[in-house]
């Protein structure tokens, strides 16, 4: 398995957007769109073999290709697409961003039972009544609004009536 983490590694800093591993085949990388063939000898087919049988957890591959997850141990995530040829294996390695976690709900504070909108006055600046079953008192106008109400009655209609 060291062997293929290697070439992982290399598909990562050649900057390649997928390395092709077959059976008997000099492994290649595909990057900017061109196949690269790289300098080293062909794969043998029980290294491809040992890979394929850890990543499907010895399940067949007889349906056609399979596209499972690879979780290196140094924290790169991978995607490789596993198919079963006539001479072995062919495997097709991209790299993928980490799965997504689930993210837990907000927690709700022990003394507000009922969600609010984000828009909404928090519970602490609400004026509550001051006995249970009295109505809150309506919060008082700024006496600049009051003065330009009175201001305004005054005005002239501009309907006569």
């Amino acid at each position: 398995m060291s062997a293929i983490q290697s070439l992982l590694r290399v598909m990562t800093l050649r900057d390649a957007e997928a390395i092709i591993l077959e059976t008997n085949k000099v492994p290649s990388l595909r990057r900017r769109g061109q196949i690269e063939t790289l300098a080293m000898p062909a794969l043998e087919p029980p290294l491809l073999a040992d890979v394929a049988a850890l990543l499907t957890g010895g399940r067949p591959l007889e349906d056609g290709p399979t596209s499972l997850p690879f979780h290196d141990p140094d924290g790169a995530h991978y995607r490789v697409t596993l198919e079963k040829l006539a001479a072995g294996f062919r495997m097709v390695v991209r790299p993928s961003r980490p799965p997504a976690t689930a993210a837990a709900p907000p927690a709700v504070p022990a003394g507000d039972a009922k969600p609010h909108a984000w828009w909404a006055q928090p519970s602490e600046k609400r004026q509550s009544p001051s006995a249970p079953g009295e109505l809150a008192a309506p919060p008082a106008a700024p006496a600049a609004a009051v003065q330009q109400r009175s201001n305004s009655s005054r005005s002239p209609s501009r309907y006569p009536t």
